[in-house]
């Protein structure tokens, strides 16, 4: 009798505890949903003094000068960005507290970026090489485009081999090695801006072969690097730079699927960024920007002007491919001095060349040479459901010591030095100061102004 009365106190008191816990869980479950209800009242408040802002502002712009116009509008603009920004997250605070009475916004492509490249080697004498090159960068558009759930891809790749002087002349250049290079395989610096962005690197090595699967694996390390480089994303795999190894996603589970890139880049299924709901605060980019790196690009992008990125309120599918990528070549095969320039018996000459209206980084200078075929290559690439005709221009120059270099004449007609040609990739025609069809060797040369050079060149595309 005294065992069984001592059981029923223990079980009793076990209870009671078990109650006080209950209660007190009850309690600040009860404060956690009265905080968020808060947090969704204050976003709903902020909401509507910007939208109460807006309005005078855009009064005040009816009855405004014209030279005070330009102030007003640009103040509006910044108001609206920031309207649009707190919309989200109101629309996102209310669905995670069942108070959702609107829809979610959907992701729209906000950004189209022009990337430009350069290869470590003659790319014009290694066809191999640059379709594996061409393989991975489809891949990474594709990685790119999935990980911002559509808001992001490169509209345009600017590719030059090693003949080229992009490094000099341009920043955001991503470096593409065949073997390893700049001490680390695979670099990016986290300082860069989408409007100014820093140099970033990729080795392709003997573990990229020409397959697509391949490629996707490579594709995240080159999304990792290209992140950090254009929006100063820091590490989500180390607690601070070169300190102990964390992770990202905080959580795994099936609410928060394939996150995040930034920690298993070379798996190819992974296509999520790590965001608010399952981000580990205790990493780099924690650390040192204080929030995931989904909101922390967003950030970036809202500052460059492109008030329109958000982070979704769930995760939300892809979309997995961007648009199809199309790759166009000019190569320089040949050029032959005619006349002697500036009065010297050989040349010192180098080419430049825009494509699609980007005029590329001058090739390096070849010297003291009348006919040589130097291979110069410069590369184009661009969405493929976007039907254009690209305009080529071709321009040869003498580099001249402790003097300006003069342009050479590279037209057959007169009073124009400079050959422009235009490629229709669907046809593969090409017109203009030259006529034929890609893939064939045109034969140009000067047409009677002064420093005649004459070029062979072809236009390819696949």
């Amino acid at each position: 009798m005294l065992q069984t009365t001592r059981k029923w106190i223990k079980a009793m008191a076990t209870a009671a505890a078990l109650a006080v816990v209950m209660s007190f869980l009850a309690e600040i479950g009860g404060m956690g949903a009265q905080n968020n209800s808060q947090e969704c009242q204050t976003l709903a408040d902020t909401v509507a003094s910007l939208e109460s802002r807006i309005s005078s502002f855009q009064e005040r712009l009816r009855g405004a000068s014209p030279a005070g116009k330009a102030d007003l509008l640009r103040t509006i603009k910044n108001l609206q960005c920031q309207l649009g920004a707190k919309k989200n997250d109101l629309r996102c605070c209310r669905q995670r507290n069942g108070l959702r009475t609107e829809p979610p916004a959907a992701p729209t492509r906000v950004w189209e970026s022009d990337l430009k490249f350069k290869m470590d080697w003659a790319a014009s004498t290694a066809d191999t090489k640059l379709q594996k090159v061409e393989r991975l960068l489809r891949a990474f558009n594709n990685r790119l485009s999935d990980a911002t759930d559509g808001q992001w891809i490169v509209g345009r790749f600017l590719i030059q081999d090693a003949n080229s002087t992009l490094e000099e002349e341009g920043n955001g250049v991503g470096h593409i090695h065949e073997v390893k290079a700049h001490r680390s395989p695979n670099h990016g610096h986290a300082d860069g801006r989408p409007d100014n962005p820093e140099h970033f690197h990729m080795t392709m090595g003997n573990r990229l072969d020409n397959t697509d699967e391949s490629a996707r694996t490579f594709a995240g390390t080159m999304l990792m690097e290209f992140l950090h480089s254009w929006t100063g994303a820091r590490d989500e795999y180390e607690v601070t730079s070169g300190g102990g190894r964390t992770r990202c996603p905080l959580n795994a589970s099936p609410d928060y699927p394939n996150a995040c890139v930034m920690w298993k880049t070379n798996d190819s299924s992974v296509n999520e960024l790590c965001r608010p709901e399952n981000h580990n605060p205790n990493t780099e980019q924690g650390n040192s920007r204080g929030m995931d790196c989904y909101s922390w690009i967003a950030k970036v992008m809202r500052d460059a002007g492109h008030c329109g990125f958000i982070v979704p309120c769930n995760y939300v599918a892809g979309p997995a491919s961007a648009p199809t990528l199309r790759f166009v070549y000019l190569t320089i095969t040949r050029v032959r001095q005619i006349d002697r320039p500036g009065g010297e018996a050989l040349g010192d000459f180098y080419a430049r060349a825009s494509m699609d209206g980007v005029r590329l980084a001058r090739t390096r200078f070849h010297a003291n040479d009348s006919d040589f075929s130097p291979n110069w290559l410069f590369g184009f690439a661009y969405a493929s459901n976007q039907a254009r005709s690209i305009p080529i221009t071709i321009e040869i120059w003498d580099a001249v010591t402790n003097a300006p270099d003069q342009s050479c004449d590279v037209n057959p007609r007169r009073n124009k030095r400079e050959l422009s040609v235009v490629y229709d990739p669907r046809t593969g025609a090409i017109s203009g100061d030259a006529e034929g069809t890609s893939g064939r060797s045109i034969s140009v040369t000067g047409g009677g102004d002064a420093n005649r050079v004459a070029i062979d060149f072809v236009v390819t595309s696949r």
